[in-house]
């Protein structure tokens, strides 16, 4: 269902069994409560997931799949981002005098996004409105508003990341980061194949050594740890949400080997696999990749 938020604005959301798509469109947020989607944006893969968001910026073509999934993606009208910045950032007094004139361009970094506090409750609400039959623009206008004004909020975050890297030029340290970012949303969407260095330096077009050193600089870790966390992540969601045999569950996050995959499990939660199904309720909380989950006392976080 399609819901208009004001002069070429509106946000989708509904279920979509299947669907494919290839072209450019306006600045969109690209949101999934249920299922996933899997983007092809310049050259590179990103998988979105519950709890995830993308931001495609205006004109950018992508390509787009999605099986079985409910979304609720939100398409900006030209300008918008820029006058919601101008509002946030330029004095009173020259709003007054000029309420029509808009901001320098607005291009944010087009990268899967982890759960926020900011972003993901607005939508949350928007879809539940949708759900339950509430139209009425002037409601979804301000929300489009709050949304709008917490991804440039998500923005700056990136934006101090980006002024924290060492290189010396700002345009290295920002293309660095969209690169190592591409590289990363890659690996995350081919967690269940068994990736090369090489693929995921051509990817982010980058030497392997270079993509070596900057993905470190950036999140602290190697490719590889990444993907391990992001397969065993996977896994832990699986654990938790339905009753498939650890077997299965192994072959769905990229293990061939059940040993390999519980001996990695076990390293980075403190237990097995079909420990941690059987007793959710007496673990803690930790950190694996950019999401919580439970695990025993005494794994290594």
């Amino acid at each position: 269902m399609a819901i208009t938020l004001g002069p070429q604005s509106f946000i989708f959301s509904g279920y979509v069994p299947h669907h494919e798509w290839q072209g450019a469109h306006a600045l969109s947020l690209k949101v999934y409560l249920a299922g996933e989607a899997v983007y092809e944006v310049e050259g590179g893969r990103q998988r979105v997931t519950p709890g995830e968001f993308l931001i495609i910026n205006a004109g950018q073509p992508y390509t787009l799949q999605i099986q079985r999934a409910r979304s609720a993606c939100v398409f900006f009208a030209p300008g918008f981002a820029e006058s919601v910045a101008r509002s946030l950032t330029t004095r009173a007094a020259d709003l007054l005098a000029e309420p029509a004139a808009s901001g320098g361009p607005i291009h944010f970094y087009e990268r899967v996004y982890a759960a926020d506090a900011l972003v993901l409750p607005i939508v949350q609400r928007m879809q539940a409105a949708i759900a339950a039959g509430q139209t009425a623009r002037l409601w979804h206008e301000e929300r489009l508003h709050e949304l709008m004004g917490a991804l440039l909020r998500v923005q700056a975050v990136a934006q101090r990341e980006v002024d924290a890297l060492p290189a010396q030029r700002p345009a290295t340290r920002d293309e660095v980061y969209r690169r190592v970012h591409r590289a990363r949303d890659f690996i995350r969407a081919s967690a269940t194949e068994d990736v090369a260095l090489d693929a995921i330096a051509r990817v982010a077009c980058m030497s392997p050594n270079h993509l070596l050193r900057s993905f470190r600089q950036v999140f602290g870790e190697t490719p590889h740890q990444c993907l391990t966390e992001w397969r065993i992540a996977q896994a832990c969601q699986l654990l938790r949400a339905t009753q498939q045999p650890v077997v299965e569950i192994c072959a769905a996050v990229g293990y061939t080997s059940v040993t390999s995959f519980t001996a990695r499990f076990r390293q980075l939660m403190g237990t097995s696999p079909d420990r941690y199904r059987r007793q959710l309720g007496d673990f803690r909380e930790v950190q694996v990749g950019n999401q919580w989950h439970t695990a025993a006392s005494g794994a290594r976080t």
